[in-house]
């Protein structure tokens, strides 16, 4: 990437409509053909060729576990939304244990936290595209012969459409939003699901879940 000259992004008026219809296109793009490396390329998700899913949902930004599937990794998802809901009944126990008047200020304190449970992550029968998920607008551009261009592939990777919409979601940058209002990508109901389990995960210190039968997703 070192070799590729970009224009002043400030010098482009309509970067983020060019950025945009790149991504539109890259979402596009079809998986590499089935072949003997990778009999099923067609359901791949993450880099292709191999590797750990890449993605600010996860953990430092890198999925703990190679997922062999969407289904695999839905499910992964949905363990984690279990424990969300074990931590729910918890304080909402507590809430109930402090009912006297005696409790009053710690009542209120904690009412705060007993927030209805993150709804089922359903990502199985989503479309599979392409995307960046980084997305600073560093990795966007416009070359000298003006061709749109895409940088650091090592952050992009084909998986279900509420990933590519939680990466656009997850920032204020006006860059982004003005992409994601181009885009016109349909709503998901993932999002506010996502965003609770993303939280989770970042605060874990296993984010295997302390399972070994995650390794053969």
């Amino acid at each position: 990437m070192e070799y590729i000259k970009l224009s002043n992004p400030s010098l482009i008026p309509n970067l983020a409509e060019r950025t945009a219809e790149a991504l539109r296109w890259f979402s596009q793009t079809p998986p590499p053909p089935e072949d003997d490396i990778r009999p099923t390329s067609k359901h791949m998700i993450g880099p292709v060729g191999s590797g750990l899913i890449r993605h600010s949902f996860f953990k430092n930004h890198t999925a703990p576990l190679h997922f062999s599937s969407v289904d695999a990794l839905e499910r992964y998802m949905n363990r984690v939304r279990r424990c969300l809901r074990f931590f729910h009944s918890l304080i909402h126990g507590i809430l109930l244990y402090l009912t006297s008047a005696l409790f009053v200020q710690g009542r209120k304190l904690l009412s705060g936290l007993a927030t209805d449970p993150a709804k089922p992550v359903r990502i199985v029968g989503e479309s599979l595209i392409f995307t960046q998920s980084d997305m600073h607008i560093s990795n966007f551009g416009v070359d000298k012969w003006d061709n749109a261009v895409l940088m650091d592939f090592a952050e992009i990777g084909r998986l279900p459409l509420s990933f590519a919409k939680f990466t656009m979601m997850k920032t204020h940058d006006s860059f982004v939003t003005s992409v994601t209002n181009l885009l016109c990508w349909p709503a998901s109901s993932n999002i506010r699901s996502m965003a609770s389990v993303s939280s989770c995960l970042w605060m874990v210190s296993d984010p295997k879940l302390g399972a070994g039968m995650f390794c053969v997703f």
